[in-house]
């Protein structure tokens, strides 16, 4: 939390996965990054859903999960489906040679009808290698899917004095549309027209398998229910979540032993009466009243703090955020242990506490405090975290601080 960088990028905060529910997957101080297959959760708040331990006081709610997640323009095809057409194609020999190159067998030249660009250049291969076989196996996809899926744009800047001998602009816009995947004969016969392949799952997220992790809410229309309808299967991908894609998530999520906490409840049919409306009953759940009591003692405005709160730690105390450099996160680090993880070079900053107060406010928090400088494990209890958000709130800039969670920007 500072006033430089949360207003853009809200704190991210990880998680220590354990093996099943009641079996820590912790060895000393290792924290282990989540993935689908390997996260289930044990010791957790049934109130508010948020995954902690109290050794390590490291969380991951569903909403950071999502929060973290790469999401894509283009729902893709995933990795291996492009391995097995490569198979059939090459046997997977990305250094092929020739006309066709590369594990794909991706044109390289044209001369029927006449000389001209091949497939490889047409849609920016030749910005990886000149031609497929020198790529990577990774660059060798991303073109494979420009083709497929995105096309592929980009601007060409001439010469200047070439362009008006040739009476041509200086600028040229190239584009290049998606062209599908039956070029590829491993895919559908050219002479049949049959499939040789099933249709590939595509999904908008790099890491889908980690969408079932996902906060979700009833009746939301998104790519994220999209992933999640084609990953677990069973259910028709609309992309949105109702009562069939509802019963299917929780029924993946059991079968493997997966938490809940990003599942919506049905929406409730009774209608609220009296003077308590639905938007004050959400605004009763989003605070922290076990530490409204101590906001007052510290003068900070107990409604605005209660609920950011609630948004930065979830009323933990014992919370660690990771803040990390644009592009990556909780991947680029792997496993660490909890004192390794903050020197991880992905890690921009981190914040800590109740109120994530971030590690860029080492010298406030030693005066404040009275701890020794550098020390920003005293964050970790009530009354030091609560001390210097209240220094913060009076003399270093009030709730902006806050901004990105406060709601004002």
């Amino acid at each position: 939390m500072t006033n430089r960088h949360l207003s853009l990028i809200p704190a991210f905060l990880i998680v220590v996965a354990t093996l099943g529910w009641g079996q820590a997957q912790v060895k000393g101080e290792e924290v282990v990054s989540p993935t689908a297959d390997t996260v289930a959760v044990t010791n957790v708040t049934p109130s508010t859903g948020v995954v902690h331990t109290q050794d390590y006081g490291l969380i991951l709610t569903p909403s950071a999960i999502r929060s973290q997640a790469v999401k894509r323009p283009h729902a893709l095809p995933t990795d291996a489906f492009w391995d097995e057409l490569a198979q059939c194609e090459t046997a997977q020999d990305w250094k092929n040679g020739g006309r066709y190159a590369g594990g794909l067998g991706i044109m390289t030249n044209s001369t029927f009808p006449k000389a001209s660009m091949g497939t490889w250049e047409r849609f920016g291969g030749e910005e990886f290698a000149p031609t497929p076989d020198r790529a990577t196996r990774a660059e060798q996809i991303e073109v494979a899917n420009r083709i497929a899926v995105t096309g592929w744009s980009t601007v060409h800047y001439r010469d200047k004095d070439w362009a008006r001998r040739k009476g041509i602009p200086v600028v040229w816009n190239y584009e290049r549309p998606a062209v599908g995947l039956s070029g590829w004969g491993c895919y559908k016969s050219k002479f049949t027209g049959k499939y040789r392949m099933a249709k590939p799952k595509a999904y908008y997220y790099a890491d889908h398998k980690n969408v079932p992790l996902f906060q979700f809410s009833w009746g939301e229309r998104s790519h994220a229910v999209h992933d999640l309808q084609v990953f677990i299967g069973g259910v028709k991908a609309d992309s949105v979540y109702g009562e069939k894609t509802r019963r299917a998530h929780i029924n993946y999520l059991k079968k493997h032993k997966l938490p809940r906490y990003g599942v919506p409840s049905k929406p409730n049919k009774k209608r609220l009466t009296g003077s308590v409306s639905a938007q004050s009953a959400s605004e009763t759940v989003k605070r922290c009243p076990k530490w409204e009591k101590a906001l007052r003692k510290y003068d900070l405005p107990v409604r605005e703090f209660s609920y950011i709160m609630w948004r930065e730690s979830r009323c933990q105390p014992r919370v660690i955020g990771w803040n990390y450099k644009s592009g990556m996160g909780y991947w680029s680090c792997k496993r660490a242990p909890t004192s390794t993880y903050k020197k991880c070079s992905a890690v921009h900053s981190y914040d800590s506490g109740l109120l994530q107060i971030n590690s860029s406010w080492r010298t406030v928090t030693s005066q404040v405090c009275g701890s020794k400088w550098g020390d920003l494990t005293v964050l970790l209890t009530v009354d030091c975290n609560l001390r210097v958000a209240s220094y913060l709130y009076k003399e270093g800039g009030g709730i902006d601080n806050w901004a990105a969670t406060s709601g004002r920007n």
